[in-house]
């Protein structure tokens, strides 16, 4: 199976959220996954004016029996003061 993006919020990037198969962090650049048999390849095209530190992406993956890395978001998420 092909490996998922997850976003900050434990959700999957789903196909159409993808702009022409790249995943886009506003303010930041983008970001194409792609499945090389055990292992995934992983491009950051960064925009033009970005300077610093990327909040980088988590990927998912899933064997074929269903079972997931399970990656995501769990529980009560910390307030913000």
């Amino acid at each position: 199976m092909k490996p998922q993006i997850v976003k900050a919020d434990g959700t999957v990037v789903t196909d159409a959220e993808l702009v022409d198969g790249y995943y886009v962090v506003q303010g930041q650049g983008k970001y194409k996954v792609t499945a090389k048999g055990k292992d995934v390849n992983v491009e950051f095209v960064p925009e033009a004016t970005f300077v610093g530190d990327a909040d980088g992406i988590t990927i998912r993956r899933t064997d074929t029996n269903g079972a997931t890395t399970g990656w995501g978001k769990i529980g009560k998420t910390n307030r913000q003061w």
